[in-house]
């Protein structure tokens, strides 16, 4: 299952922060992560769906070893219309559920060298 419909079912069942990201997003993330601009933002609309429908636009910095990007964001929904690059089904899904529940998505990824 793609890693953006595990964090929306988590969403759903009001689930805890997340302190993991996929091992297989490692790469992508390292990319995206080298043209975070000066305040540490990222555009994950660049990357691949799964990284722009699971966060976004996100921060991104070095770990003070600079051994690791440390990855967070919010995730949650401001109105339904947000989920739709997951399908209707999400919409209608959100649009019950409401949107008032955010959690956090704070994890860390090895640099790779670029």
């Amino acid at each position: 299952m793609p890693w953006h419909w595990q964090l929306f079912l988590r969403w759903l069942v009001r689930g805890p922060d997340v302190s993991s990201i996929p091992e297989r997003l490692y790469p992508e993330l390292n990319i995206l992560c080298y043209s975070a601009d000066k305040k540490g933002r990222v555009n994950g609309y660049k990357g691949s769906k799964e990284i722009a429908y699971a966060l976004g636009n996100f921060d991104c910095e070095r770990s003070p070893d600079g051994q690791y990007w440390i990855i967070q964001d919010t995730y949650s929904f401001a109105v339904p219309g947000e989920a739709g690059p997951g399908s209707p089904l999400a919409i209608f899904l959100v649009s019950m559920v409401g949107t008032n529940y955010s959690y956090q998505i704070q994890g860390i990824v090895p640099i790779l060298p670029q």
